[in-house]
């Protein structure tokens, strides 16, 4: 018996972040109240198959598409941070989108 994480959460995003990555940050955002920091995401979520056809060749094809608890369609809607840094982290300084989401999670 594990207890539930109770503290606050902030998930960083960005254009990368697509497929498992966008369903995980708008479940947190829709049900745990997670802020979301960064730029927007890809908005890339639909489950495939891939089948063989003639020559060699193959075909990649939706079979099911993904809709949040609240209603969202995650594919070709890509998630909006509430804080957009679009800074990005240099080596040897503090990561901006990690500082944001502290602030942020501070303040709450």
């Amino acid at each position: 018996s594990v207890e539930p994480f109770q503290g606050k959460i902030a998930v960083l995003i960005n254009r990368g972040s697509a497929s498992a990555s966008e369903i995980t940050a708008a479940a947190l955002k829709e049900n745990a109240d997670a802020v979301l920091v960064g730029t927007r995401t890809a908005g890339a979520v639909l489950a495939s198959g891939v089948g063989r056809l003639p020559e060699g060749f193959s075909i990649q094809y939706p079979v099911s598409d993904y809709i949040t608890v609240k209603g969202v369609r995650l594919e070709k809607n890509p998630l909006v941070p509430d804080a957009e840094v679009t800074a990005a982290a240099r080596a040897g300084e503090k990561d901006p989108a990690v500082e944001k989401a502290v602030e942020l999670l501070k303040a709450k």
